[in-house]
């Protein structure tokens, strides 16, 4: 719950310091929004923005790190949210998979750091 309806332009996610790009760093995810979540936790009355990867920029394997994977990760991976996307209040991330945890693994956990979110705020409660 944001507290205000915003209509998001972009966001960043950041992983645990030290450990990006592998372990349980969220790789593949879904961004939802919602004015009027269902109580039942169902994804009934969410819009879904987009699906989205994070990407090492170096493409190294698991372990390895160029200068440039670590200043990315640093900044924050930075994505996109379609123009079309309504201003909403309630944000929900679905994890499709980590750097670990292919997609629809029955097990594993998942991180992320952080999530900062640009837009434009269209009303306030």
């Amino acid at each position: 719950d944001l507290g205000v309806k915003v209509k998001f332009s972009r966001f960043r996610t950041w992983g645990v310091d030290g450990r990006w790009y592998s372990n349980s760093n969220v790789k593949t995810f879904e961004l939802w929004g919602s004015n009027a979540p269902s109580p039942d936790g169902s994804f009934d009355g969410w819009t879904k923005f987009g699906e989205y990867e994070v990407v090492k920029p170096s493409g190294l394997p698991m372990g390895d790190l160029s200068n440039d994977d670590i200043a990315t990760a640093l900044e924050g991976d930075e994505q996109i949210v379609p123009l079309s996307a309504p201003a909403v209040r309630y944000i929900r991330v679905n994890v499709l998979s980590t750097f670990v945890s292919p997609p629809n693994a029955k097990t594993g956990g998942s991180w992320m750091t952080e999530l900062r979110f640009w837009g434009k705020v269209e009303e306030t409660f």
